[in-house]
């Protein structure tokens, strides 16, 4: 279960990489549908950021500190804390 865990939070922090470094470009990174909409109408929104910060970078902040603590060893000194650390961030990220 853990290598699971690790092998999605890895790619998950990947991925809102590459978005956020297409963020800090200003390019495309989705594919036209047949419609003509992509992804930049979603990104480009309202939607697409919290008080002025795109949700693209709160994302790899986020996935960044949940690998980081899930790869917290158990005997540090705050170890523990560290995991209430982790299931707090799930939590929230969960909301």
């Amino acid at each position: 279960m853990k290598k699971i865990i690790i092998t999605l939070l890895i790619f998950l922090v990947l991925f809102t990489g590459y978005l956020s470094y297409f963020d800090l470009t200003n390019s495309e990174v989705c594919l036209t549908n047949p419609d003509g909409n992509n992804c930049s109408v979603v990104k480009n929104s309202k939607y697409g950021e919290i008080g002025g910060i795109k949700l693209s970078f709160i994302g790899f902040v986020g996935f960044f500190i949940l690998l980081l603590l899930y790869l917290q060893p158990k005997r540090v000194k705050y170890g523990d804390n560290a995991y209430e650390a982790y299931l707090f961030f799930v939590i929230i990220g969960a909301l």
